[in-house]
């Protein structure tokens, strides 16, 4: 490392590195983590980012940048102001550069994930889909839904299918798994994030999320003491509007108790992973990519409240994970250079997201609802990528591309028309180099989006090979 100081370690959590045998170490970072509020339209995708990369070359990475920025700004480079700068941007993702074959990002769509965790409570796991129900035209056919990518084999832990009822014995794999653990619990949720806010209209669908987001939510001061009953009066709201929509929500009324003991085994043991925070999945989702099959782990992580050691601990079991350091991000720029990406595959992955919930909401004249698709960022941290100035708030999802701003390297004179065609072609370009980086078992529900990030039909069935 040279005269370069250690980085601030905050915690660790070790299980003992055996010697002898090979041994992988990832940085990881996220961008959009909403503290297990990911129904309120703020930040409508997490990305988390994981990279291996050595400190030398991560270092070289961020000082290059700021010699080409003229300094950049005070304080952390975050990816807002990369974006500012797209060559920067391209360059940090091309092929040939410092990123290329070693880094991964996974993507959640918040509020599918929110949906889909509800679906792991409330719909039977061998429920079949009703009978007639339509799926949009930019979903995949039911039996064409693949299974969320979740841990591999050889890390040890069961099938999600095998795994115990929520609220008895399962509820630490639960939270620390993907969502959307049965076909049936898949299928449900991609239904009611495509169709939700069009059959019921903005408030009601607003207030059934919200509703949904408290059952699930334990440790918020902002929930109500006892949100079962204002969960079911939503959902009998919903249910009142008759049609295929409310054929897949009616399991639900009938499940009420299975929400009442998942709350009840969380509340017992808050050191449990609580069904909300995506960010604990995604770093299981890391660790299965990376770990060396006949070899070890170590992961270096920005300080999250979400990733406590007993969190840790239940990712680790039967894994190669044997330690993880969380650090001041601003003490180590491998932690730096996952944070660039994480912030630049969501500010992407939102306009992708936004532009498909424009399209289908256009498609059954209905407006978006704000919950479900709006994209607000803070300027002066994720900026979109067709922003004028750290001063101006992104439009939201339910904007056609018109109305949305310029990009920064553009002057506010510039013809309208010119200026939205560069920020298509930036957002392309960005696209491209991203594409080779995105996780294939991303917590995504959306067809078109998906296919315009990934130029694949729908996430993967498994997970990528290792890059270890």
């Amino acid at each position: 490392m040279g005269d370069r100081p250690a980085p601030v370690v905050i915690r660790r959590w070790a299980s003992g590195r055996p010697r002898g045998v090979p041994h992988v170490e990832i940085a990881c970072d996220e961008s959009g983590f909403a503290g297990g509020n990911l129904v309120g339209g703020h930040a409508p995708v997490l990305a988390h980012a994981s990279v291996r990369i050595d400190a030398e070359t991560a270092a070289a990475v961020m000082a290059g940048l700021r010699a080409r920025m003229a300094g950049g700004p005070r304080g952390e480079l975050k990816a807002g102001a990369v974006l500012r700068r797209p060559a920067l941007a391209r360059e940090l993702l091309a092929p040939g550069g410092p990123l290329a074959g070693a880094a991964r990002v996974h993507l959640v769509d918040t509020v599918y994930f929110a949906l889909a965790r509800l679906a792991d409570l409330l719909i039977p796991a061998d429920l079949p889909a009703p009978a007639g129900i339509l799926i949009p035209a930019d979903l995949p056919a039911p039996a064409d839904l693949p299974a969320p990518a979740d841990l591999p084999a050889r890390a040890g832990l069961p099938d999600p299918a095998e795994l115990p009822a929520p609220g008895l014995l399962g509820m630490a794999t639960l939270g620390t798994g993907l969502p959307g653990r049965s076909p049936a619990a898949r299928h449900a949720a991609r239904v009611l994030r495509a169709r939700g806010p069009a059959v019921y209209g903005p408030e009601r669908w607003r207030r059934f999320l919200i509703s949904a987001s408290d059952l699930m939510r334990t440790n918020s001061r902002w929930t109500a003491p006892e949100p079962v009953a204002p969960f079911t009066a939503a959902l009998d709201d919903l249910l009142a509007t008759p049609g295929e929509v409310a054929d897949v929500l009616r399991p639900m009324r009938d499940r009420l108790p299975a929400a009442v003991a998942a709350r009840a085994a969380l509340k017992a043991d808050p050191k449990l992973p609580t069904l909300l925070e995506p960010v604990v999945p995604a770093l299981a989702r890391a660790v299965a990519i990376w770990a060396p099959s006949d070899g070890t782990l170590s992961v270096v992580h920005d300080d999250q409240t979400a990733v406590t050691p007993e969190r840790i601990a239940t990712i680790a079991a039967g894994t190669a994970l044997v330690e993880v350091t969380i650090v001041d991000s601003r003490t180590d720029p491998r932690v730096q250079v996952a944070d660039l990406l994480a912030g630049i595959a969501r500010r992407v992955a939102s306009d992708h997201l936004a532009a498909a919930t424009d399209h289908l909401a256009a498609a059954t004249d209905h407006p978006a609802s704000p919950q479900s698709a709006a994209v607000t960022h803070k300027a002066s941290e994720h900026p979109p990528a067709a922003t004028p100035s750290a001063n101006t708030r992104p439009a939201p999802a339910n904007h056609s591309a018109s109305t949305r701003p310029a990009p920064a390297n553009h002057s506010a004179s510039e013809h309208p028309a010119a200026a939205t065609h560069s920020a298509s072609v930036h957002l392309a370009s960005l696209t491209m180099l991203l594409r080779p980086l995105i996780d294939p078992g991303s917590t995504w529900a959306d067809a078109a989006s998906w296919t315009a990030l990934t130029a694949a039909e729908a996430p993967a069935t498994s997970p990528p090979a290792s890059a270890a």
